[in-house]
């Protein structure tokens, strides 16, 4: 009896934990290089990019309406980002986002942002926006832009197209 349960001992199967470990190690490895060769595409890098901006800008569009205040989204000046400022309130700042922060977002850029009526991009107290826009991002020669209808009151990422 004893003989027998050191052999079913001996004989059990399984995975030491160094061969968990490499398992890890390896798949990781795998995945750090598939994640990056996706996102070093610059029309995925892109895309998500404008979407991000255009979900940002409907968020902000909902805080707007929700605290019955107008939102001035505010453009960097070297193009890396945006951020929200609450107009009803001194120095209410929102929804902060800078794409430098971001190693999937680091070269994307704000290379222009157009307003049809004033300077800025402005949401009213019932969220909704003071004038069209366009907001064009870039990276790597690739370009991406967010349009904002006023009249229509949506927020879309327009078709690609290339540009420096």
């Amino acid at each position: 009896m004893a003989a027998f349960r050191s052999k079913a001992r001996s004989g059990a199967g399984g995975f030491t934990i160094v061969e968990f470990v490499g398992v890890l190690v390896l798949m990781t490895a795998v995945s750090t290089i598939a994640i990056r060769a996706w996102f070093g595409r610059s029309e995925v890098t892109l895309q998500n990019a404008a979407e991000l901006l255009a979900n940002d800008l409907r968020q902000m569009q909902t805080h707007a309406t929700l605290r019955r205040s107008p939102l001035e989204v505010v453009f960097d000046a070297d193009g890396c980002g945006y951020h929200a400022r609450d107009l009803g309130r001194a120095g209410g700042v929102d929804s902060v986002r800078r794409y430098t922060i971001d190693a999937v977002f680091e070269d994307v850029r704000i290379r222009s942002v157009q307003v049809q009526r004033g300077e800025k991009l402005v949401f009213d107290a019932i969220g909704r926006p003071a004038s069209d826009a366009s907001i064009t991002l870039v990276h790597r020669g690739v370009a991406r832009t967010v349009l904002v209808d006023a009249q229509a009151l949506f927020i879309a990422v327009e078709n690609s197209h290339r540009g420096g």
